[in-house]
């Protein structure tokens, strides 16, 4: 059972909404109280290690779907899709309303 979005109003991963990937909350301590404060909850919302945000509150380019790598014996540029997306380094998930 894939996890749901814990942003308000989101529907991402519920019966009825869209199946999306979810990222869990990052461990560095201001990030990770942006991402809470656009999470737009008010009913005290606090994190836990299950809580998770979807890949629809974050830019498209912020989402990674493939890895590459540069084969020094061929000298060509090597892409492989990554089985789970994943977030670039320090990405802010965007204010949503």
């Amino acid at each position: 059972m894939p996890h749901k979005c814990c942003v308000a109003t989101c529907k991402g991963n519920y019966k009825n909404g869209p199946k999306v990937a979810v990222f869990s909350f990052p461990t560095e301590e201001q990030l990770r109280k942006q991402w809470i404060w656009n999470c737009k909850r008010k009913d005290g919302f606090k994190p836990t290690k299950h809580s998770k945000v979807c890949e629809l509150h974050f830019k498209q380019e912020d989402v990674l779907r493939q890895t590459e790598f540069f084969d020094e014996k061929t000298g060509k540029k090597i892409i492989i899709p990554l089985s789970y997306p994943r977030l670039k380094n320090g990405c802010n998930s965007k204010s949503v309303s």
